[in-house]
């Protein structure tokens, strides 16, 4: 009683203390109903969910129609529910998979046994969440992990229905930028991400990340582009990133992937040269490399998962020329068209981006029904050249650097299973400063040529500082489904009683009367 009191109190703490919501919940919920195996609904079993991202497992007692609900629950595949009641075969689903915003149903039969026997079954996702509203398209790990492309989530808004990028990833030779996209006619600014739950928009550049992402730190990527869950202030496109947690199994991973210029080709031909192109945007260099893994700390009491990536991405930039001796100038200088592709890319200078990313989770039952999470993430960018062109060489060019820490504490308490609250605290501190080449030119005088638009000695420099605070707290509180009867004339009889002792009641009133019901429905 006392830890539901401390618990109600945070909530409430949070609640007077908050303004600003958290985005869309990275959450999703197991649903179902219970029958015999003549159809009729059987109220009063219980049903147990446990595994996934659970330190506790949860329990339910099937309503009068049959039916059960656990909302809330983190994406992943490995949840199992069972469902016991007295005098009935026990049966175990395995391998439930959760995704974010999405309903997995779970429907059992349940036949009568004098014996204590179990069925256990796999699960199986339905083709249609027929529960579902809205337009989201849900990428989970197996889907992020195998699908043959680059890595990074403006790469999976190309794979999504209903989205129009701005120009193609190829190879990854734009995973250090960001892709502009747009959705059923609304505007960019309209775009909200979210990092489990924390709204992590940039508040500058409205609809633009804060940050950039390990790709292997992803438990599911959820798309949302019509019908957003409320807690999204916009009616944009909504990118809700659900990260990995530990468990009570030490398990981990890691990668190193290369992507270098003897591995590509080129397609810029003799005919395109003649119209007026020089040089493509060949890949220089590109590696991806980083080891993720989790584990327990207290089976059964606490877990801990943590991560670390590096993205080096190595690649030229259309007609963006080094000042060295037997390179062009500019695409307009005659030896760019006298030397070949070949040549010509290696005149290119280097636009190199630096990923860093680190993770740290952790997970802890503090007691029972009461779970309290941290989550911190550390994301850095370093771009030698941005801004870089043929009209903007490498000294008028900026230095980008920004890194970026989110923090995220969180408290669950399941008063019961029809009562849960949830609290959490976030903070998003950090900007990006675009910065000069070399501290000694601001002392220089840029210098523009009005008839080409080129720019030479130098430039300018901005720096940006965007730090928020994200307090939210929610509660979710779900009635029982009830039998409704209603006297009125069907072909069928009442003969079957299939819910409450109620329904008992109106159907023996009903047969005394003549009267016939209809059959009971979920």
């Amino acid at each position: 009683m006392r830890g539901r009191l401390l618990a109600l109190l945070a909530t409430l703490g949070l609640v007077f203390g908050s303004s600003p919501a958290m985005a869309q919940a990275p959450t999703g919920d197991i649903v179902g109903r219970v029958v015999d195996a003549s159809g009729a609904v059987l109220p009063g079993v219980v049903v147990t969910v446990s595994g996934g991202s659970l330190i506790q497992p949860l329990t339910a007692t099937t309503a009068e129609t049959g039916t059960y609900l656990f909302p809330g629950l983190q994406p992943g595949s490995g949840y199992t529910v069972r469902f016991e009641l007295t005098g009935f075969r026990t049966v175990v689903v395995e391998r439930v998979q959760v995704n974010a915003g999405g309903n997995a149903t779970t429907n059992a039969t349940l036949e009568v046994s004098a014996l204590e026997e179990s069925i256990t079954v796999s699960s199986e996702a339905p083709l249609v969440d027929t529960r579902k509203t809205g337009t989201k398209t849900n990428f989970t790990q197996e889907q992020l992990q195998n699908v043959p492309s680059a890595r990074d989530p403006w790469v999976m808004l190309e794979r999504t229905p209903g989205i129009t990028m701005d120009r193609t990833n190829v190879g990854g030779s734009q995973s250090g930028q960001q892709s502009g996209y747009v959705s059923r006619g609304a505007t960019t600014t309209n775009n909200k991400w979210s990092l489990d739950g924390v709204d992590i928009t940039d508040q500058a550049a409205t609809g633009a990340s804060a940050v950039y992402y390990d790709f292997d730190m992803l438990e599911e990527l959820q798309i949302s582009t019509g019908g957003n869950d409320v807690t999204q202030q916009t009616g944009g496109v909504g990118i809700n990133l659900v990260t990995k947690s530990g468990s009570d199994t030490i398990r981990g991973s890691a990668r190193y992937y290369i992507t270098d210029q003897e591995f590509g080709s080129t397609n810029l031909t003799e005919e395109l040269r003649a119209q007026g192109a020089r040089t493509g945007a060949p890949i220089q260099n590109i590696k991806d490399y980083g080891i993720e893994g989790g584990g327990p700390i207290w089976k059964r009491r606490a877990w801990f998962w943590g991560s670390y990536s590096k993205q080096d991405i190595k690649v030229g930039v259309v007609n963006f020329f080094q000042k060295v001796a037997g390179c062009p100038v500019n695409a307009a200088d005659p030896l760019a068209q006298q030397l070949s592709v070949a040549e010509l890319n290696g005149c290119l200078n280097t636009d190199l981006t630096v990923l860093d990313n680190y993770n740290i989770k952790g997970s802890a039952l503090l007691f029972s029904g009461n779970t309290f999470t941290w989550h911190s993430n550390f994301a850095d960018k370093i771009r030698n050249a941005r801004d870089a062109s043929d009209t903007r060489p490498f000294e008028t060019t900026y230095i980008q650097e920004g890194p970026v820490w989110t923090h995220k504490a969180s408290d669950r308490h399941v008063f019961s299973d029809r009562w849960i609250a949830d609290a959490a605290y976030a903070y998003v501190g950090g900007g990006f400063g675009l910065l000069f080449q070399e501290p000694g030119n601001r002392q220089i005088q840029p210098l523009n040529d009005l008839g080409t638009g080129r720019w030479e000695r130098s430039f300018n420099q901005s720096e940006f500082d965007r730090p928020a605070t994200r307090p939210s707290a929610a509660t979710t509180r779900s009635r029982p489904a009830t039998c409704i009867a209603t006297r009125r004339r069907v072909r069928r009889r009442c003969t079957a009683v299939t819910c409450t002792r109620r329904r008992a009641t109106v159907c023996r009133s009903a047969r005394s009367s003549g009267a016939v019901l209809p059959p009971s429905t979920p």
